[in-house]
């Protein structure tokens, strides 16, 4: 995945509120806690303009950037 990426929250145990959402890889640099975390983070920027970390495991690409 790289920025650009149209993502669907869809994998993972956690069923969390923006479950199902759709966003934009906005940014692959994540804060120290999340290296420390198992996974691959990636920060999420959807429709509402909301910004979440977001594990690799619980996205899906729908489209891939340029």
């Amino acid at each position: 995945m790289k920025i650009g990426d149209l993502v669907k929250v869809e994998g993972g145990a956690l069923r969390p509120e923006w479950y199902g959402d759709v966003g934009i890889i906005t940014s692959l640099d994540v804060p120290h806690a999340y290296l420390m975390a198992l996974g691959k983070w990636y920060e999420v920027t959807f429709a509402t303009l909301d910004q979440r970390m977001i594990r690799s495991d619980m996205l899906v690409v729908l489209n891939e950037s340029r």
